[in-house]
């Protein structure tokens, strides 16, 4: 019985159907361990649908610890009902019939391997030209996919595997730079108390940074000082802002450089010294030398399209850091048919691969549930908001925090910055800040 992929795969598409078949003999008449070929080849990997069902019914006897030969396979195929859609035993019997015994299968699963592979491009690429002559979504979302479908393919083709101890040191840099204090360095928050903190000294290449709070906690403060700090000390930033504009993000980084309050510009009162400090701000912020920032401000983002946009200006400049604000607004393509909690978790893997696919610091905003404000406590990590994945996924989680008997209409407010959780490092622990809300700006206490 022919599927129409079948079809296909007789009418052109890559595929080796003699490899399949020698693949399946040896491990009918146990030449090879099932496990060594199942660390490689995924039952979707063969191209005609009969030695895919067959590969399945091995698997399964091999997971079950069965003895593995025509009678167990035929009965295991009768007991799915599939003994008739592989043309019954007559068509398992032939596939021995000759066939010597293989020393070594590598080059066949390999050559089944790289066959799939080509398959899926063109399957993956056949559904996106489809997308581009009926456009119902966006042009950039489509490129995006397109990106990432290739990224994924191509990541496919990298053999994962174990290293030994010589490799893993040499992979990071030898033994002079695991041991040096300062071969690890990360990138350093305006803060030098978080900075002593953090294990490098600041956000390590790789690690998933969330720093976690309610509305009106100063997050977006703290993501745009962390920004403007890196930025105008020689770190390439990009920085997604999902919930403000690009013009609103800059306004609010010149004003707490400048130490002036925006409201005041807005209704027209700022004095003449408050707008030179502010144009000063803006000249430092704007001076593609002295700062390297770049802002994307698209809403309705999805991991993907960041993913493009990243890999786009990475090939331009060297960026070190990522900042993404906030999580609960990255989009997913599931829509509404998906529950919340899987959307998150989603967007937290997806975040947590970017940022050890490009090998950066990826600071996150995000969210803290309500229940926090009702029992009116500090915050802790089972706050953070819709999954449990996001502390998990997290390598740093930075929780700010008011100190007791802080005003809510209060301008300036005692916080503390709570490590919540670090890999590695120290936890529980917090930095003593002071939050001018009028600057959007965060210092630390005796600073």
């Amino acid at each position: 019985m022919k599927t129409h992929l079948d079809a296909l795969f007789e009418s052109g598409l890559p595929s080796s159907p003699d490899a399949e078949r020698y693949i399946l003999a040896s491990l009918l008449l146990g030449h090879q361990p099932v496990e060594n070929v199942a660390a490689t080849l995924q039952p979707g990997d063969f191209s005609l649908e009969r030695h895919k069902r067959i590969y399945l019914a091995i698997l399964h006897l091999a997971e079950t610890g069965t003895a593995i030969d025509y009678v167990t396979v035929v009965d295991e195929l009768a007991r799915r009902g599939q003994l008739e859609s592989v043309d019954g035993m007559s068509y398992i019997t032939s596939l021995t019939e000759g066939m010597p015994e293989l020393a070594h299968l590598d080059s066949y699963v390999s050559m089944v391997r790289d066959k799939s592979i080509l398959r899926q491009a063109i399957i993956r690429y056949h559904t996106l030209i489809q997308d581009c002559f009926h456009a119902t979504d966006p042009t950039s979302e489509i490129l995006a996919r397109a990106q990432q479908a290739i990224s994924d393919l191509t990541a496919e083709t990298v053999p994962a595997g174990f290293r030994t101890p010589m490799e893993v040191v040499n992979r990071a840099g030898g033994i002079t730079t695991i041991l040096s204090p300062d071969s690890a360095r990360g990138i350093p928050t305006p803060w030098p108390g978080l900075n002593r903190m953090l294990v490098g000294g600041g956000l390590l290449p790789g690690q998933m940074t969330v720093i976690g709070a309610r509305p009106s906690m100063g997050k977006t403060a703290l993501a745009c000082q962390i920004v403007g700090h890196a930025a105008t000390h020689g770190v390439g930033v990009a920085f997604f802002t999902l919930e403000m504009s690009d013009a609103a993000i800059l306004m609010r980084m010149a004003a707490a450089r400048a130490e002036v309050d925006t409201l005041k510009l807005t209704q027209g009162l700022a004095m003449e010294s408050e707008k030179l400090a502010l144009s000063s701000a803006y000249a430092d912020l704007t001076d593609e030398d002295g700062c390297r920032l770049w802002i994307d401000d698209t809403t309705g983002c999805t991991i993907p399209a960041m993913r493009s946009a990243l890999r786009r200006l990475a090939a331009r400049h060297n960026i070190g850091l990522v900042v993404i604000d906030y999580l609960q607004l990255v989009e997913t393509s599931g829509g509404s048919e998906r529950r919340r909690y899987e959307q998150v978790s989603e967007i937290s893997r997806g975040i947590k691969r970017l940022a050890r696919d490009f090998n950066l610091p990826v600071v996150v905003l995000a969210q803290l549930n309500r229940d926090l404000e009702r029992e009116d406590r500090r915050p802790r990590l089972s706050d953070l908001r819709d999954s449990g994945s996001i502390e998990q996924d997290a390598d740093v989680v930075l929780l700010p925090a008011r100190r007791a008997g802080q005003e809510d209409q209060s301008n300036v407010v005692e916080m503390d910055l709570i490590i919540a959780k670090q890999r590695n490092g120290p936890q529980n622990v917090s930095v003593p800040l002071r939050f001018t809300k009028r600057h959007a700006k965060f210092v630390e206490r005796g600073a």
